[in-house]
């Protein structure tokens, strides 16, 4: 009996104390800390890239597979731009122009909505060139000619060149914009060496395959 009526009595005194403490202010600096939510990116986050899907949550991944035929097939899109193969000729191309010139890049081929649809990164360079160059395939498409181009505008305080560069692209030289009939169907793009060279080696992929677009 003695020790239930201790128990009881030690109960309230935390209860009471740490009433008492919500209430008094604590001293300024030494507040709680809380921390800031942490930032998702999103395929509409114009932070990241065009098409960069995050993972499904961990539940949707281990959960048992779906029937065969239980969801029906969704036709993919026709999206102008170069196809894979295309693709793989220009950073062939970007590469070989590289290499006799001594640079080492990373190339990225974009189609006209600015998805990845190949990148290669030569050896010896730190990880990341394919979608810095990624990058610049983005601001080649929105503007329809080589970053250097926009670059120099953007230099010269061209204001209307600024307010149509969003924070997913690079206006670093060494995007070139693929072209057909007028109109922008992609990009090659080059990162990882001096500027004029990224742009040159982008040059000779997007040289390689504009008969074939």
């Amino acid at each position: 009996m003695r020790s239930a009526f201790l128990i009881a009595a030690a109960s309230l005194a935390a209860a009471v104390a740490s009433a008492v403490s919500a209430q008094t202010p604590a001293p300024a600096g030494t507040g709680p800390y809380i921390a800031p939510p942490v930032p998702v990116a999103t395929p509409r986050d114009p932070v990241a890239l065009p098409g960069d899907n995050l993972p499904p949550p961990m539940a949707a991944m281990l959960s048992p597979p779906r029937p065969a035929g239980s969801r029906p097939a969704t036709p993919n899109p026709v999206i102008p731009g170069p196809g894979f193969e295309l693709a793989q000729a220009a950073i062939q191309a970007a590469v070989a122009k590289c290499s006799a010139d001594g640079a080492r890049v990373g190339v990225a081929v974009v189609n006209s909505l600015g998805v990845l649809v190949a990148g290669a990164q030569m050896d010896g360079l730190t990880p990341g060139h394919v979608y810095n160059a990624a990058r610049k395939g983005l601001a080649a498409i929105e503007f329809g000619e080589v970053t250097s181009a926009v670059q120099v505008r953007l230099r010269g305080n061209d204001f209307a060149t600024l307010a149509r560069v969003r924070p997913n692209m690079s206006v670093f030289p060494g995007g070139v914009p693929l072209i057909v009939n007028g109109k922008v169907v992609g990009a090659v793009a080059a990162s990882g060496s001096a500027p004029s060279e990224d742009e040159a080696c982008a040059a000779a992929g997007a040289a390689a395959i504009a008969a074939r677009l």
